[in-house]
């Protein structure tokens, strides 16, 4: 399958692109330094030519919550754009826990679109009294 990453350079952008090769995919990285640029869109058509599914793992560091806010509600809104033109199939958001009760974006613009929120178990399936 033929995945973008977006935030292809990050810590754990690079991590998926490298487990997505190792099972075979043909990987497309996404990242401003790769000449992709989520704000401005620059470069996002070209990237996204034939690919199936996105991985958004794109991340930002700010000072406040509104700068926050607005950069990801800018580069979502670009990528979910430029995906739905070239035909994209699936978009898969790597985010926080809890991130599903914040405000959501969809391709449609009125709100959350089918989704799964699931977080890392570092459990390893024990349960509490086998964990000591």
């Amino acid at each position: 399958m033929r995945i973008a990453v977006a935030g292809a350079t990050g810590s754990i952008g690079s991590l998926t692109v490298t487990a997505l090769e190792r099972a075979g995919h043909d990987v497309v990285r996404i990242s401003r330094s790769l000449g992709v640029d989520l704000r401005t869109g620059d470069g996002l058509d070209a990237a996204l030519t034939g690919v199936e599914a996105v991985i958004d793992a794109t991340s930002h560091e700010a000072a406040d919550r509104d700068e926050t806010v607005a950069f990801f509600g800018t580069t979502t809104r670009n990528l979910l754009t430029a995906e739905e033109q070239a035909g994209v199939c699936h978009h898969v958001l790597l985010s926080i826990v809890g991130v599903d009760r914040a405000t959501t974006l969809s391709r449609t613009g009125d709100g959350p679109g089918p989704g799964r929120s699931t977080t890392q178990d570092h459990t390893n399936g024990k349960p509490p009294h086998e964990r000591i």
